[in-house]
This record gives structure tokens, sequence and C-alpha cells, in this order.
């Protein structure tokens, strides 16, 4: 369903010149018939006022006067408003929440770069982007929907804790299952099946669960991409928590 629409209706207000204008020359015309019976001889008026068609010589003030009109019109502003169903586009962000993810070689350190390149990613979002979130360390947990309440989704990355294991295939079936349930609810809305991908932030392999390359087949077979954001160095390490000593947990 279309309609016209105006950015600057006020401007309309120039259409009065053009009605003021036609209302002139509709008086002009009659004053100018009644001049014409002022001639008492027929012969004579025949000579000054011949026979002609009468719309010939209003086809010039007709032609001024719709111009005048599209003019004001234009400035206007005029503009098409119509009703379409938007496809919205899902981005699950796969965070990996693992020990190794404290390191400092990155500084502050890996998992507080990966929560701030996360967050600078959710200042720039178009709007309409459905952002939802997949925390994993030994496990995968989806730690919010994709929703395009991006405060909300922030506030999810910002209590993201660490626990010991690393399980990246498991986060990409999960990242996927949350797409298509995403998608899902939009065709069930009425909507377009939404395009969706992963961005997996993550600094080393997987350790548990599933083998990455089932993950992977996964989101290829549902036509899925997964970009991957590396966060550590070669030099990085962290304290084991139980005898005190330093672990090197180089990126991967």
């Amino acid at each position: 369903m279309s309609w016209l629409e105006f950015i600057s209706p006020w401007r309309l207000v120039l259409l009065v010149v053009p009605v003021l204008l036609g209302v002139g020359y509709l008086v002009l015309q009659a004053r100018r018939r009644r001049y014409a019976l002022r001639f008492t001889s027929v012969e004579l008026l025949d000579e000054v006022a011949p026979d002609r068609p009468g719309w010939r010589r209003h086809v010039t003030a007709v032609v001024l006067l719709l111009g005048i009109v599209v003019g004001a019109l234009a400035t206007a502003r005029p503009t098409v408003a119509d009703e379409v169903t938007e496809t919205r586009r899902i981005v699950v962000l796969a965070i990996d929440t693992s020990l190794s993810m404290e390191a400092t070689d990155v500084d502050p350190s890996r998992i507080e770069a990966a929560k701030d390149a996360a967050g600078r990613f959710l200042d720039v979002v178009p709007d309409g982007v459905a952002v939802g979130v997949v925390g994993f360390d030994g496990q995968a947990r989806q730690l919010i929907q994709p929703t395009t309440r991006l405060d909300a989704v922030r506030r999810v990355i910002d209590r993201a804790e660490l626990g010991q294991g690393t399980a990246i295939g498991d986060a990409v079936i999960a990242s996927v299952g949350a797409i298509e349930t995403a998608r899902d609810d939009e065709v069930a809305a009425g909507s377009e099946e939404a395009p969706g991908s992963i961005v997996l932030l993550s600094d080393g392999e997987t350790t548990q669960g599933t083998p990455n390359e089932e993950g992977a087949a996964l989101a290829r077979e549902r036509g899925i991409p997964v970009n991957t954001i590396a966060f550590g160095t070669d030099a990085g390490s962290i304290v084991d928590p139980t005898t005190g000593d330093s672990v090197p947990v180089p990126v991967n």
C-alpha cells in the first residue's frame, strides 16, 4: 500500500499563487467578453476579433499555471511512502569464555579485549540487525537470543564469566541453532527468512566437545558463514589456579 507524503508540507501554501493567477485570468476573460459586446457593427467585430477556436488562446495560460502548480508541489518535496516487510539480519557473537582468555598478553586481557570488540560492534551495528550471544568454555550456552535490544546484549556480554575447557564446535552448533530459531520466528511473523552469520571470538583450539569440522559442516549446510577473530599472542600465559605455576596458552 502506497500513499503520497510531503517532507515540507508547509510549502504547499505556494499553491495559493496559481489559484490567484487562475482567478485573475478568469476575471480578465470575463471583462474581455464585455468589451467585445460594445462593438455596434458585427462586421467590425469580425475584423477586430475574428472567429477562431476559443480553447487555443487559453493554452499558454493553462500551461503556465500547471507549471507553477508543479513547481509548488516540488518545493514541498513529495515522497511516496510504502509499507514493506523488511527482512532482518541476524548475527550471533560466539565468545570464548575459557580460562585461557584471562591471559594478559593482550591489554588488559584477552577476554576484556574480546568484550570491547563486541561492544564496538554493537556501537555501529545497522538498524534492524538482531544480535545474539553464545558463550562457550567446556560447553556452549546461549546467553541471549538474537534481538534488536542491543543494550540487553551489551549487559550480557559484560557479565560473561570464565570457565574450564574450550568447545568451539559446540559453540558453532549452538550459534546455528540460535539463528535458525530466530529465522523461524521471523517467518512465523510474516517476514522472509533472514540471512544470518556467526562471529567467533576465541584464542585457542577445541579441547572437548564436538570437533570444529562438524560445527563448520553444519554451518555450511545451513548457509551460515562463520567469521573468526583471534585474540592473543604466542607469548600468552596464565597462572594455574591449583598449582600457581605459569601455563603457556599461545593463541591458535
